[in-house]
């Protein structure tokens, strides 16, 4: 899971290249992972 997590990021910021869009994904990353569990 976290090795997605840090490929999505990479791709995110080469496509984006703009942080508080990866930090949105990060959020939403980290409530999927708490709902999950």
């Amino acid at each position: 899971a976290l090795v997605k997590s840090l490929r999505k990021l990479i791709l995110g910021s080469e496509l984006f290249g703009s942080r508080p869009c990866i930090s949105v994904d990060v959020c939403n990353d980290h409530q999927a992972q708490l709902v999950l569990e």
